[in-house]
């Protein structure tokens, strides 16, 4: 299998910002406190949600901007909108600030760019950026070119996925292998078993 630039990238890999199980408000901190101040638990965490549903509203309005849907012809430029969700923190908006500097959607085309979104996102463990990361350090744009690492990514990407994005990971993964010693292969997957998340802000 061929690594080419773009292979996982693309305006049909858009993710929602909401996720396959949508906002979980109840992790977020209970409404009820006892005491009213200015520094107290629910005042926080009421600006801690405050924040997350203006970058989720931000994300929503930068998917209708990257797709096209409900804005008006030649307005597609969902960069800016993306740009204010993923300073957030939010991993789904990361990702498609990355897809959209790889690809020069909206946004000037930066791979080094690109590569900052990609990897701000994947270390939050979204699989489709773990995997896009691994393209760009196999294909050396935007970063220097380390198979280490790509493998690394492929491989934190295939393990939580399934199906035939998984087969795909895994076969990436695998032609990234054939160009590696068995040290480096090795050394790429001690890094995979000790790679912890970073959580989502």
């Amino acid at each position: 299998m061929a690594l080419e630039r773009g292979t996982h990238l693309g305006p049909y890999a858009i993710e929602s910002p909401l996720g396959a199980g949508g906002m979980d408000l109840e992790s977020e901190g209970s409404l009820e406190h006892p005491e009213p101040c200015h520094e107290c638990p629910l005042r926080q965490s009421l600006a801690s949600m405050h924040t997350r549903i203006i970058a989720l509203a931000a994300a929503l309005v930068g998917i209708s901007y990257a797709t096209g849907e409900g804005v008006p012809p030649g307005r597609r430029r969902g960069g800016p909108r993306y740009r204010l969700a993923a300073d957030q923190g939010l991993a789904r908006a990361q990702v498609n600030l990355g897809f959209m500097y790889a690809t020069g959607e909206g946004v000037p085309q930066d791979d080094a760019e690109a590569v900052r979104w990609l990897r701000l996102a994947a270390e939050q463990g979204l699989a489709r950026a773990q995997v896009n990361l691994g393209v760009m350090y196999a294909t050396g744009e935007g970063v220097p070119q380390d198979y280490v690492e790509a493998h690394m990514w492929y491989d934190l990407a295939a393990a939580q996925s399934s199906g035939e994005d998984r087969d795909r990971f895994v076969s990436g993964r695998d032609a990234i292998a054939e160009r590696m010693t068995a040290q480096q292969t090795a050394e790429a997957q001690r890094r995979a078993r000790e790679w912890k998340p970073t959580p989502e802000p």
